[in-house]
C-alpha cells in the first residue's frame, strides 16, 4: 500500500503490485498495478473510530452489561463487576454464565437465547434473577441481543438491579391486602351500627309515638296547671321526635353516596310551600338551575317548617334568592316571634 498527495491536499492510498518482465527484445522492464483504496481505508478508519466510542459507552455505562459466547463470559463491563461483587473482569471471564442465574431460571434462560440464536432478533425487556459471586439472589430486568464480539457471534446482555423496586412493590401489595381487609372489617361494623341504629330509633320512636298519644289523653282529661305540665310533656316529646327525625336525616346523608345534579331551584322551593297550602308566603320565583343533591327539598323543609311552627298560623314566610359571585343565596325569614324560651 503506498499514500499519495492529491492535488485537495488530502491523501490517497493505493494498494500496488509491481513485478518484472521482459519484452520481445529481451529488454527488462518493471510492471505494476495500483487501485485507489482511499475509500476503504477512510470506511475502515470510520468503523475503527465508532468502535472505539462504542467500548469506550460500554465501559463507562453506569448500568451493568456482559457478554458471553457458547456458555461462557468473554467480557464484562466494570458496572458488571461491580455487580457480582468480583474485584477484577478476569474473575467473570471464562466462567458459565448460568453461573450467575438463579436455577429457577435456567430453561427461560436457554430459551431466549435459542431464540436470539435463530431468530437474530433482540429479546424483550424481562424480570429474572442472578447470582452473584458470595451467593445472594438478586431481582433484576434484563434485555439481551445478538452482537458480534471478537469477530465471533455472541449474545450482549443489559441488566439492573430492581431489588428495591421489588420490595415497594411487596410492601405496596401487603398494605393494600391489609387496607383491603381493613375495608372489609369497616364495612361489617358500619352494617352492624346501621342495623342497631335502625333497631334502636325504630323502637324510640314507637316509645315516643305512644308518649304522644298519652300525654294528648292527659291533657283531655287534666285542667289548670297539670293541663299545662302536660303541654309541656307532649311538647318535649314531639321535639324529640323532630330531633330522631333529624338524626335519620344526618344518618342518610352519610349512608347515600350524594351526586350533585343540575336542579330547578325555583321547582324545589315550591314544591315544598304547595306541603303548606293554608300558610303566607311571599316568593316572587326565581329561573336558576343550580348543582345540588337530592336533600335540598329537606332543608327548605326544615327552614319552612320551623317557621309556621313557631311563628303561628297568620305568619307571613318571605323567601328570597339572589346570586352572589357564581352561586346562589337563598333567605328564608318570618313575621312570627320566634321560638319560644320554653321550647329552646
Amino acid at each position: 500500500m503506498e499514500e499519495m498527495p492529491n492535488p485537495k491536499g488530502g491523501i490517497t492510498y493505493w494498494w500496488t503490485c509491481k513485478f518484472p518482465f521482459k519484452d520481445a527484445s529481451a529488454k527488462r522492464y518493471v510492471g505494476g498495478i495500483g487501485i485507489d483504496i482511499t475509500d476503504w481505508k477512510q470506511a475502515e478508519a470510520a468503523l475503527q473510530e465508532s468502535e472505539e466510542k462504542y467500548r469506550n459507552l460500554v465501559e463507562l455505562a453506569p448500568e451493568p452489561i456482559v457478554v458471553h459466547r457458547r456458555g461462557d463470559v468473554v467480557y464484562a463491563n466494570p458496572s458488571c463487576v461491580a455487580f457480582f461483587g468480583a474485584e477484577k473482569r478476569e474473575d467473570l471471564v471464562g466462567k458459565p454464565v448460568l453461573q450467575f442465574v438463579h436455577p429457577d431460571d435456567h430453561e427461560v434462560f436457554r430459551k431466549r437465547n435459542r431464540e436470539m440464536t435463530e431468530k437474530g432478533t433482540t429479546v424483550p425487556l424481562r424480570s429474572e434473577r442472578f447470582v452473584n459471586l458470595d451467593g445472594q439472589v438478586v431481582d433484576v430486568e434484563v434485555v439481551a441481543t445478538p452482537i458480534m464480539y471478537e469477530n465471533l457471534p455472541s449474545v450482549m446482555v443489559l441488566f439492573r438491579d430492581i431489588t428495591e423496586r421489588k420490595r415497594a412493590e411487596e410492601a405496596f401489595q401487603r398494605y393494600a391486602k391489609n387496607l383491603g381487609l381493613l375495608h372489609r372489617d369497616l364495612e361489617i361494623s358500619n352494617r352492624e351500627a346501621n342495623l342497631y341504629l335502625d333497631i334502636l330509633t325504630h323502637d324510640i320512636g314507637n316509645t315516643e309515638n305512644v308518649s304522644n298519644l298519652y300525654a294528648d289523653l292527659l291533657i283531655e282529661s287534666l285542667d289548670g296547671e297539670a293541663a299545662g305540665y302536660a303541654k309541656k310533656l307532649q311538647r318535649s316529646v314531639q321535639k324529640s321526635i323532630e330531633i330522631l327525625g333529624t338524626v335519620s336525616t344526618i344518618r342518610r346523608i352519610h349512608r347515600t353516596k350524594t351526586e350533585l345534579k343540575p336542579t330547578d331551584l325555583d321547582a324545589a322551593v315550591r314544591g315544598v310551600m304547595s306541603d303548606y297550602p293554608t300558610s303566607i308566603f311571599l316568593y316572587n320565583g326565581a329561573n336558576y338551575q343550580v348543582q345540588a343533591d337530592d336533600l335540598l327539598p329537606v332543608v327548605f323543609d326544615n327552614l319552612i317548617g320551623n317557621a309556621i311552627k313557631f311563628g303561628g298560623a297568620d305568619v307571613e314566610i318571605a323567601i328570597r334568592i339572589e346570586e352572589d359571585d357564581g352561586f346562589v343565596r337563598v333567605s328564608v325569614e318570618d313575621t312570627g316571634p320566634g321560638i319560644p324560651d320554653d321550647d329552646k
